[in-house]
């Protein structure tokens, strides 16, 4: 069983706790450059809930079961229920801002999935306006000043507000981003290469462009281009004029024999008994 544990950054690494911290239920604040790699955080829970940034480089997260990359510009927040941890390569470092509150959000629906954690991807201008929270949270938690636990709770209010308007826009936005993608394969029949392609054309990486798919068509991203590749084909096979050869080029093949052994794997047909079944 994991312990319950905060572990600092090795000495010098910027990190900051004061009476206004705990009276606002802030257990601990810290940012700066890290290197996990050399550093590693071992796996443990936390009486708080986790709120890490990368703000730059990539790191990995460290769960009991598996981990995973964290990429530049991703909010991770962990409940107290989650074991976690974090490691990278030796070579690398990354820098981040980070808070563990003590109590969950209050009455905001921002609250972590079974697993017991949550990344969220943000838009630069939410991660340039996280970024100005955590300077925020510094300046009063250092200054220590009169309302300063008032103002850390607003803070926090106004961090988890943030959160969840990045939740939305991205689903908002994931949805948006799957009908591009699903129009471009339309308009880009010929295109073989289509993961490649679309993850250039719509800056996401493949596993969040896999995930569109699937949670929207049921498919990988291949089914869908071949999908509609195929359905391409069997229109212009309408067309007499148009030769078989032909459509192979114009849908990418390189030569006639790929586009028949493909159209008659999909459709259980030759491309040319679809031809005399039409006439």
């Amino acid at each position: 069983m994991t312990i319950k544990a905060i572990y600092p950054p090795p000495a010098g690494r910027p990190r900051w706790s004061s009476e206004a911290t705990i009276a606002a239920g802030l257990d601990y604040l810290s940012w700066g450059w890290r290197e996990y790699g050399r550093h590693p955080i071992p796996l443990a829970r936390h009486e708080g809930w986790t709120y890490q940034v990368v703000v730059a480089g990539t790191i990995r997260l460290r769960l009991e079961e598996t981990e995973m990359p964290i990429r530049d510009g991703t909010v991770v927040l962990i409940s107290p229920e989650c074991a976690y941890g974090w490691s990278g390569r030796a070579s690398e470092r990354c820098k981040m801002l980070s808070w563990i509150w003590r109590n969950p959000p209050a009455d905001i629906p921002l609250h972590s999935d079974r697993e017991g954690w949550l990344a969220i991807p943000l838009l630069p201008a939410a991660l340039r306006a996280l970024h100005q929270l955590h300077r925020e949270t510094r300046s009063e938690a250092t200054l220590d000043r009169p309302l300063s636990s008032l103002a850390l709770g607003t803070i926090r209010t106004r961090i988890d507000i943030l959160l969840t308007r990045a939740m939305q826009v991205e689903q908002g936005g994931l949805n948006s981003r799957f009908r591009v993608a699903w129009q471009w394969l339309a308009d880009h029949p010929e295109e073989l290469r289509p993961v490649r392609a679309l993850c250039d054309h719509l800056q996401i990486s493949s596993s969040t462009l896999q995930r569109l798919f699937r949670q929207h068509k049921k498919m990988s991203v291949r089914e869908a281009a071949l999908t509609i590749r195929m359905r391409a084909a069997r229109e212009l096979l309408k067309n007499p004029s148009v030769s078989g050869k032909e459509i192979a080029l114009q849908l990418g093949y390189a030569h006639a024999n790929d586009f028949s052994r493909a159209y008659t794997s999909f459709w259980g047909q030759s491309p040319l008994s679809e031809r005399r079944r039409g006439k």
